[in-house]
């Protein structure tokens, strides 16, 4: 009875080994992606009813498996509504040149969820031309999030009031690879706008970006606290112009830069950045800051952080300087000059402006200076300003009327053209 027990038990065992190496053989099926719920719109027709089920049609195919909608250079199906889950992702990706036209009163590409960009061989185009339209018109407008990973992608818009090129409501814009450039056309058209003020918009990897808003910010975040973000790193390369006026800046929110390029204008606006400014890294060219400018690493409008001797700073023409370009301020408006330390041996070239912003010249508290003025000691001692034809110098030199701590030696002021009001400091 004992041995007739141990093999069934041997028996027993075999069969489980069997089972477990037959199983180990059958081909491995991997867990898809979770199927994406709701429809699918393009031109005003709905052409997939359930984004669980594939489709397809003249230059479009819907994989419901990985949630992705392709797009080639035969698609002419109008503006497209991808009407998922606030949670879901779906990804585009385009081949060849494609080009998505949106209506007046309805974006051009537009994503309930989380859309994720990317193609190549071409330039996918969005296109809205709603200038009779008085809002609510956008290029992209991705409620939950976008992520363009690569690509060449162009947004246009125009529109005649609180319209934008690409819009996030919920999520944030984060861009990490291709090439993105937008303009947006009308009045008070941004170009990208956030929604919510915890997120923001973010420039990484290889990414080359160009906006432009002929009347709108560059980049709007929300008024209220914290504001939103716009940050710029790795090799990234950004250009923002701002051809607003009053409050329309390029920038609007708390920027950080710790590599790669930014590039902000905006001519006739109050700030070319309306927060605060923190530089790391890369190299910035910007015009005034709204809230402070950090600058620990990288090079700011011509200047290196953590150095005062040895720079060469150029004021273009037509642009306006209202801070210390050099030397110690106490309150900085713009960044221009690293905080603390003995401007020595600099080289300025003033094609445009540097003003006192309309304060009194001399008055410590109004009047920027072009070497400085503070509580750190210091000598400041052979720099050497030239002001070109059609330059204009509005405020002192070498500073010195805060508290005289600053003692100017050995400094050359070549004067080329007409200035508007007299270098008052004597050198």
């Amino acid at each position: 009875m004992k041995k007739t027990q141990n093999t069934w038990g041997r028996k027993a065992l075999s069969l489980i080994l069997t089972a477990v190496m037959v199983l180990t053989l059958l081909p491995f099926t991997a867990v898809p992606a979770q199927a994406a719920t709701g429809e699918l719109i393009m031109g005003g027709t709905t052409v997939v009813s359930d984004l669980s089920v594939n489709g397809s049609g003249t230059g479009w195919t819907w994989t419901a498996s990985t949630n992705t909608l392709s797009l080639t250079s035969a698609y002419t199906g109008g503006y497209i509504s991808i009407q998922n889950s606030d949670e879901g992702t779906v990804n585009l990706v385009y081949s060849g040149n494609v080009t998505v036209t949106g209506l007046t009163s309805s974006p051009a590409l537009y994503c309930r969820g989380i859309l994720t960009v990317s193609g190549s061989g071409g330039t996918l185009s969005i296109i809205n031309d709603g200038s009779g339209y008085n809002n609510g018109n956008y290029g992209i407008d991705a409620r939950n999030g976008l992520n363009i990973t690569g690509g060449n992608i162009s947004v246009s818009v125009h529109a005649v009031a609180s319209s934008c090129a690409i819009r996030s409501v919920n999520g944030d814009v984060v861009m990490t690879g291709g090439s993105l450039t937008i303009n947006a056309e009308g009045s008070f058209v941004s170009g990208i706008r956030i929604g919510t003020a915890e997120c923001g918009v973010s420039f990484s990897g290889s990414s080359t970006v160009n906006i432009t808003a002929a009347s709108g910010y560059g980049i709007q975040c929300p008024t209220s606290s914290p504001y939103g973000f716009v940050s710029v790193g790795s090799n990234a390369s950004v250009t923002v112009t701002a051809n607003g006026t009053g409050t329309y800046s390029a920038m609007d929110g708390n920027v950080s830069i710790t590599g790669g390029s930014l590039t902000a204008s905006a001519p006739s606006a109050t700030n070319v950045i309306s927060r605060d400014l923190a530089v790391s890294g890369g190299t910035v060219s910007v015009g005034t800051v709204g809230g402070t400018t950090t600058h620990t690493g990288g090079t700011l409008n011509g200047v290196t952080a953590g150095g005062l001797g040895g720079q060469s700073v150029t004021v273009p023409s037509g642009e306006t300087r209202t801070d210390d370009v050099f030397g110690n301020s106490d309150t900085p408006a713009t960044g221009y000059a690293p905080a603390n330390g003995t401007p020595a041996d600099n080289t300025l070239d003033i094609y445009g402006t540097v003003t006192d912003e309309g304060g009194a010249v001399g008055a410590a508290a109004n009047c920027p200076t072009i070497w400085g003025w503070g509580d750190a000691t210091g000598i400041v001692t052979g720099n050497t300003v030239t002001v070109h034809s059609g330059g204009r110098v509005e405020s002192n030199v070498d500073g010195g009327y805060s508290s005289g701590a600053f003692n100017a030696e050995n400094n050359t002021v070549v004067i080329e053209g007409p200035t508007s009001r007299a270098i008052l400091a004597s050198l």
